[in-house]
């Protein structure tokens, strides 16, 4: 029989993708008893790896704040830029779009009950594929 503590390790371990073969060297356990451990205990070896690949995002990418904070800066650098902007250049609409998909990302999230700790960047297209309606606003 092995202990808890082996157990544990194992876990941690496989939650890091360690192979079995490499697992079974340092634990002195048999490969077919680590995979039939990782079959019993898939679902804490998911939620560990969930908790790992949520801590790599936040160091990488920051917490929702940090995302937020990035999205009304990138929002309000567009806003500026639009009121720069003169209407009879054809960029004109291309920025309209950038800043009315910006928009449209913050107030998704802002209207959420419970925001995502991170979401990828909105789509801010560099040209424009036609006319701006009303209805897109």
């Amino acid at each position: 029989m092995h202990t808890d503590e082996t157990k544990t390790k194992f876990i941690e371990l496989r939650s890091r993708r360690v192979p079995y073969e490499r697992i079974s060297e340092q634990l002195g356990v048999s490969k077919p008893t680590l995979i039939q451990w990782g079959r019993e205990l898939a679902p804490l070896i998911q939620d560990l790896q969930a908790a790992h690949r949520e801590a790599v995002k936040e160091k990488l990418l920051g917490n929702f704040h940090d995302w937020l904070e990035r999205q009304v800066a990138h929002f309000n650098r567009l806003d500026q830029e639009f009121g720069r902007r003169k209407l009879e250049y054809s960029p004109t609409e291309s920025v309209f779009r950038m800043m009315v998909t910006a928009r449209r990302s913050l107030d998704k999230y802002l209207d959420e009950p419970d925001p995502p700790a991170h979401s990828p960047q909105p789509e801010t297209p560099q040209t424009a594929p036609g006319p701006v309606s009303d209805s897109t606003v």
